[in-house]
């Protein structure tokens, strides 16, 4: 029923917010904050050090590893750590419960956290498009070999991989979760993944690069992509959280880490940086280098923001596909209002060096048609 997998969803989500918002009582004490000031080096960040937890090493969060292998961060003054949860839910609790000040997660996972706390917000986008491939077996011909099957997902029934799984085998196959086909837990990591196709314990799995690129090279084909779902053609993929009260406190360190991030997406950005951040993703990843270049569509296709804005579409479009699968109650607002926060984003944007915002590689801006929320 789709209230049943509606509670199931927000229950998986409650359990891991509520674990940690009993013994953390949310963001840490504020730091000393300076005044406001126009240029990037004008305030020194509240704090020097930050966490961002990612939920697999992936081309979503390209950007970030970037960022911090190659000091771009630490040139921005702020020292961050990169660390992975492994599903949105885990590294949104993280991040309730203050272990991590930045993080980023899919929108519906985002969606569902604010409704728990409102309290976390998004604070700059993370990648325009939806680049999720369904994988499976070569015995696997067409979507009727599915049918009866067992898939793969990292999060909760409802969230992220999850709802796109589904979404694909409803759209591809007219498959209806727990009536055509069930899903169990599998680790999203290329090795994981892997082994859970191999041993037969999944039929399909859906993954982003560089995860399906190892799995084609193992004799995997892919036989659907989300970007043939129409409700997810020109949408954006994940944001990047934070929580408002942290933020409130630490307006400059915010900035620098927003200025940092959308330096290092410039930096990805450049054809002279290619084999170096290829190199990252494979290490990070665990995969071949040339496995990992296939991710290096990602970034010719410029999805990545250099503006680093959410679109006004998003939200409302993410929580219309919610309510058509089940994973909120079709009673609930068309639009958060207060989910979206693109002030900090903006300001690190503009206090950018025009050598950044407009150096080599795709344009990366907002879309034509498309607003700021």
């Amino acid at each position: 029923m789709r209230v049943a997998r509606t509670i199931q969803s927000l229950s998986a989500l409650t359990v891991l917010l509520a674990a940690v918002a009993c013994g953390s009582g949310g963001a840490e004490p504020a730091a000393t904050t300076s005044a406001a000031a126009s240029g990037p080096a004008a305030t020194e960040p509240e704090v020097k050090e930050v966490v961002f937890t990612g939920v697999t090493a992936n081309a979503g969060n390209w950007a970030i590893q970037v960022g911090v292998e190659f000091g771009i961060f630490k040139e921005h003054g702020l020292d961050v750590s990169m660390i992975y949860s492994q599903s949105s839910p885990n590294a949104l609790a993280a991040l309730i419960g203050g272990s991590v000040q930045f993080t980023s997660t899919v929108y519906d996972a985002g969606v569902l956290a604010h409704q728990k706390d409102p309290r976390v917000i998004n604070v700059a986008e993370g990648y325009r498009s939806y680049p999720e491939y369904l994988v499976v077996p070569p015995s696997v011909r067409s979507f009727a070999d599915l049918k009866g099957a067992t898939c793969g997902a990292q999060n909760p029934e409802g969230i992220g991989d999850a709802l796109y799984l589904s979404k694909m085998m409803e759209h591809g196959g007219s498959l209806k979760l727990n009536k055509d086909f069930k899903l169990t837990n599998v680790n999203l990591n290329a090795g994981p993944a892997l082994a859970a196709l191999k041993s037969g314990q999944i039929k399909c799995i859906a993954v982003l690069p560089p995860t399906s690129s190892l799995l084609e090279e193992q004799g995997y084909k892919i036989l659907y992509d989300l970007q043939q779902v129409p409700e997810y053609q020109n949408l954006s993929f994940f944001g990047i959280n934070a929580m408002k009260p942290w933020v409130t406190e630490h307006p400059n360190a915010t900035r620098a880490f927003l200025s940092g991030y959308l330096a290092s997406i410039a930096y990805l950005y450049d054809p002279a940086n290619k084999q170096a951040v290829i190199d990252l993703l494979a290490k990070n990843a665990q995969v071949e280098p040339g496995i990992a270049e296939a991710s290096y569509t990602w970034v010719t296709a410029g999805a990545y923001p250099r503006d680093g804005v959410i679109a006004s579409e998003v939200v409302p479009r993410t929580i219309a596909l919610m309510k058509s699968a089940g994973s909120l109650d079709a009673s609930a607002p068309a639009n958060l209002d207060d989910l979206i926060d693109n002030s900090y984003v903006k300001a690190a944007y503009d206090a950018l060096p025009d050598s950044v915002k407009n150096g080599p590689g795709p344009k990366g801006l907002l879309p034509d048609g498309q607003t700021p929320a």
